[in-house]
């Protein structure tokens, strides 16, 4: 597809094709058919590993954010399913406790999203604020 010694120099090239087929791919990932949610898993994994090797992972997480604004229910569900699939590649849940000085109490344990890249990391301090706005609106569809 691209030649790796020049793939920082296709990166534009490599966004403007993802984002010519990022609403199929999320909607797909909703599909009730089995083999068109893999295909696109698949997807998404190649285009994870690929923008990974560009240190543009969060590029591919902000262009998902694009189905958010979808007007149906179905793509809003579906762009926060493929949201949630593709953090799960670049994210690690970490287990905080949020008073240290108790030691036993299981409640006192929070989990924690990092993400050793800093633009991942600042995507999802975004995202969280994002999500937290349609949790708060009750017009928001109850899919989400």
């Amino acid at each position: 597809m691209f030649k790796s010694d020049s793939n920082e120099q296709n990166l534009p090239s490599i966004l403007t094709l993802v984002k010519s087929m990022i609403i199929e791919l999320i909607t797909s990932l909703g599909n009730s058919n089995l083999k068109i949610r893999k295909l696109s898993e698949e997807v998404f994994n190649q285009l994870s590993v690929l923008l990974a090797s560009l240190k543009a992972q969060s590029q591919l997480l902000q262009l998902l954010l694009v189905g958010l604004a979808g007007t149906s229910a179905s793509v809003q569900s579906s762009t926060i399913r493929a949201l949630i699939f593709n953090l799960k590649q670049n994210v690690d849940w970490k287990f905080v406790k949020l008073n240290p000085e108790n030691q036993t109490a299981e409640e006192n344990l929070v989990t924690k999203l990092q993400s050793r890249d800093p633009q991942v990391q600042d995507f999802l301090r975004k995202v969280t604020r994002v999500i937290a706005l349609f949790l708060k609106d009750p017009t928001a569809p109850k899919e989400l």
